[in-house]
């Protein structure tokens, strides 16, 4: 049996469909969620079975090929890598999350930054601490920060600099910030948006399910949901929104999705809007969920019965105190 066998954690999430109430602690980041082609985990080819994640410990370098790579780190915080990328696990604690960036190309996905939690990343001899929620970028040639949304406060040597959102900071051979446009994007940016859009879906029928079976979740964390695959994030209160503009719901509410308050006036129409909240309720039949650049939608009996009674699981990444706020 190989190494990463050995360590692949066999979520009892699984048996969730059986057993849903089930569920599965991690205390620390770097399972690795999800691939799509060929990918190595020190030196060794990373093959995902459902509901198996293998584990970065710490010194682990996971290196994609003619591949990419998803990555979770602490709860709300999700890494993917593009082709021909490397980053190397230097703390997989969650109160102390490190991760050195390697080459290539890699995406930092922020959804929630607990304050209990920490991410850290190094590249080169620079330090990158992220500080707010947002969507992050570090690319290899050259060796540069890009802030598409949120804040982060990067250390070199003596120099300090805080980025926001729409800079660029060489890292290489001093720090220098210029400004960039947010909304250029590449093939890499548009997987990353798929991917927030599918857990964005898994998390409407894992908290749906969480509300109805009145499942305690005082804080936010991955949860597992078998009939979409993956783990999504649960916020333990309010809405949060991912920088590709998902909502993710807690069980608290997820009420608003199935049973939206009606407009106060009488009259025809069939549902309720709210921008806000960037959903549409057309009738009892379909939901279509929006976000600011990339949209989902869903539609059918399936949207509100399917997966809205039935998705649901166990947990991993749990950590933090929550708190939900849009933003």
């Amino acid at each position: 049996m190989t190494r990463i066998a050995l360590r692949t954690l066999l979520l009892v999430a699984v048996c969730a469909a059986v057993a849903p109430a089930q569920s599965i602690v991690s205390a620390r980041a770097g399972a690795v969620h999800h691939i799509e082609g060929k990918v190595l985990l020190d030196g060794e080819p990373v093959v995902m079975e459902f509901a198996k994640f293998p584990q970065m410990d710490e010194g682990d370098v996971l290196e994609t090929e003619l591949g990419r790579a998803e990555v979770l780190l602490t709860p709300g915080v999700v890494l993917r890598l593009a082709e021909h990328s490397a980053i190397k696990m230097i703390s997989n604690r969650l109160t102390d999350t490190r991760v050195e960036f390697l080459h290539g190309s890699a995406l930092i996905e922020a959804v929630e930054l607990l304050k209990d939690n920490s991410v850290t990343f190094t590249a080169g001899n620079a330090v990158i601490h992220f500080e707010h929620e947002g969507l992050y970028r570090l690319d290899s040639d050259p060796l540069q920060l890009r802030v598409y949304k949120g804040k982060a406060r990067v250390f070199k040597d003596d120099e300090v600099l805080v980025a926001k959102k729409g800079k660029i900071v060489e890292l290489e051979p001093f720090l220098v910030a210029t400004k960039f446009d947010p909304k250029q994007n590449d093939a890499l940016y548009r997987w990353s948006a798929r991917r927030s859009s599918y857990m964005a879906m898994a998390n409407l029928s894992a908290a749906r399910y969480m509300d109805r079976w009145g499942i305690p979740w005082n804080v936010s964390g991955w949860r597992w949901n078998p009939y979409f695959g993956l783990f999504t994030f649960v916020p333990a209160g309010g809405i949060y929104y991912s920088p590709f503009g998902y909502s993710f719901w807690s069980p608290a509410q997820v009420y608003l999705v199935y049973s939206p308050p009606r407009p106060a006036f009488g009259g025809g129409g069939g549902g309720a809007f709210s921008p806000h909240h960037g959903y549409v309720v057309v009738g009892s039949r379909g939901v279509s969920v929006s976000g600011t650049g990339v949209s989902t939608t869903t539609t059918g009996t399936a949207a509100t019965t399917t997966t809205g009674s039935r998705g649901g699981g166990g947990t991993i990444g749990r950590g933090g105190a929550g708190g939900g706020r849009g933003h």
